[in-house]
């Protein structure tokens, strides 16, 4: 898909669950998400996207906060990585230990 020419966004959710409440969307690039996204709110994501002109040529990492306020989607879209040839940005560790605190792996124990 990156390299067909064509203008793209790949959408990356992670754990989809019936259970989360609709929050704030946390988007991220490079392999770092973790946590989980509402059908709804992934439905929500997808659909804004295509009027985001700011989500061409980027892998986007979703996951939800439900206990955050929603925030507009274009000011975050615009600090993501745009994706350079056919691999995506390399993993962060310090961003994904960050985001792990913030929204635990569907598999992490409590």
């Amino acid at each position: 898909l990156r390299e067909c020419g064509l203008p793209y966004c790949i959408v990356r959710p992670c754990g989809l669950s019936e259970e989360v409440p609709s929050g704030r969307l946390v988007l991220s690039s490079g392999d770092v998400a973790t946590g989980k996204i509402g059908r709804t709110d992934l439905a929500f994501l997808l659909a804004s996207l295509l009027g985001e002109p700011s989500a061409t040529g980027k892998t986007v990492e979703a996951f939800g906060l439900p206990d955050m306020p929603k925030v507009p989607l274009g000011p975050v879209l615009e600090g993501l990585s745009y994706d350079s040839g056919p691999a995506a940005p390399a993993p962060n560790p310090a961003a994904y230990s960050v985001l792990r605190q913030l929204a635990p792996a569907v598999d992490d124990k409590q």
